[in-house]
């Protein structure tokens, strides 16, 4: 009985572990994750915003770890959307078991 509790229990452990080697987010789920926060560090040193009148998203995704593909830049977004000044920036996550996976940049500027 010991024994068959503890093999059950060790891997819903080990998959617990590793969520925590995903760096730069607040909560990550084992199972399932959708979380949106503020990006902490951004590498823009340009004029800044006064106002978010834009808005632009630009996502990679990730399959079974192996497949990666994508470009969710800053650039990409500044780009895509049209935005010469950042007023700030979000970041969306969603990963299905780790298998499957998106990371969405989300710019707000003029």
């Amino acid at each position: 009985m010991r024994k068959a509790l503890l093999l059950g229990i060790i891997p819903v452990v080990c998959l617990t572990m590793l969520t925590g080697c995903i760096p730069g987010f607040y909560t990550v789920g084992t199972l399932y994750t959708s979380v949106r926060t503020p990006a902490e560090a951004v590498a823009y040193y340009g004029p800044t915003a006064t106002q978010a009148a834009k808005v632009s998203k630009v996502t990679a995704t990730n399959i079974l770890g192996i497949i990666a593909t994508g470009d969710a830049s800053l650039e990409a977004a500044m780009k895509q959307g049209g935005i010469s000044k950042v007023h700030h920036i979000d970041q969306e996550v969603t990963s299905i078991l780790g298998l499957w996976s998106t990371y969405t940049i989300i710019v707000y500027g003029e």
